[in-house]
């Protein structure tokens, strides 16, 4: 056997041992598909798009180890069988050119839009009274008078 050969076999054989230890370490995660949009697992409801990519992610962020393997099943029927990393990483995105796709997963930026009006703008004229505002506001001060009176 060459050197190459023997290095690659080699490399193979540590990878292969490390996939066989961590899949016999942890049992599959069971998840239940429900509807269209539903996977719970674990105490967790996820309702979204893509609800295995979404729930794979909320389980790695409460701790789970990337590599542990999600099963998710509709009813006795297992849907899919994947390691949460892998399920994490993706997205489903819609194409206008035929079905959905799968693609890298990409967090939300947490920008978000302007301010509704800069703070260093003038404040605007003060419209006119309309007719009738000074009895308005002679009305108020009575009201205010008569609770300060009953309080």
């Amino acid at each position: 056997m060459s050197f190459i050969n023997e290095r690659t076999f080699t490399r193979n054989k540590i990878s292969d041992s490390a996939t066989i230890a961590a899949r016999i370490s942890s049992p599959p995660i069971r998840a239940e598909l429900s509807g269209d949009r539903r996977c719970s697992t674990l105490g967790i409801v996820v309702n979204a798009y893509a609800p295995v990519l979404t729930l794979a992610r909320l389980l790695i962020r409460a701790g789970l180890p990337p590599d542990r393997i999600l099963e998710v099943y509709r009813g006795a029927t297992l849907c899919f069988r994947v390691p949460l990393g892998v399920a994490a990483r993706l997205t489903v995105q819609d194409s206008s050119h035929g079905p959905p796709r799968f693609r890298r997963y990409r967090p939300p930026s947490g920008a978000v839009g302007p301010p509704i009006a800069p703070n260093d703008l003038p404040l605007a004229e003060p419209l006119p009274k309309p007719p009738g505002a000074e009895r308005a506001d002679e009305a108020l001060r009575i009201a205010d008078a008569i609770t300060e009176d009953v309080s």
